[in-house]
């Protein structure tokens, strides 16, 4: 993951055999906080093994822009203001929302709204059968979940 407004980035595994790693959930923090106050939020689980499963999905080692993460309630305001598109409760607020970009040569711009397609119809579905829910990478029998730079 690459923020795009700060140039920062993160690669790593932060869950093995479903035990989150708090160290590096806070580090998924910091580069997903709202950058224009400098503030961190603890991101849910659920969202950052979403970001996770959609970049699995694809098969590629190449990474994602992240373009939002976390918003303070006054940054969200500030762009209310500049914005119809975004919403008063937004879920950024609550560390429940991201804003991603796949940046594949390999997929033409149709291809590219197909998945976006499918990965809203991914996170809906997962937001309706279950409560909890971790993408899984196994590698020798010990479950872990990555996100990629």
């Amino acid at each position: 993951m690459i923020s795009r407004r700060t140039g920062e980035r993160f690669k790593g595994i932060y869950c093995i055999d479903n035990e989150y790693i708090p160290e590096v959930l806070d580090e998924i923090s910091y580069v997903m906080r709202d950058w224009r106050r400098n503030e961190v939020k603890s991101i849910d689980r659920r969202t950052i093994d979403i970001i996770a499963a959609s970049h699995n999905l694809l098969n590629t080692d190449e990474p994602y822009t992240l373009l939002s993460g976390y918003r303070s309630a006054k940054t969200n305001a500030m762009l209310r203001r500049r914005s119809r598109s975004v919403a008063r409760d937004s879920l950024h607020i609550s560390g429940q929302a991201a804003d991603i970009d796949y940046r594949l040569e390999v997929l033409s711009k149709f291809s590219k709204l197909l998945l976006n397609a499918m990965v809203a119809e991914l996170v809906d579905i997962i937001g309706q059968i279950l409560s909890t829910w971790t993408a899984v990478q196994s590698e020798h029998g010990v479950v872990k979940n990555s996100i990629p730079i």
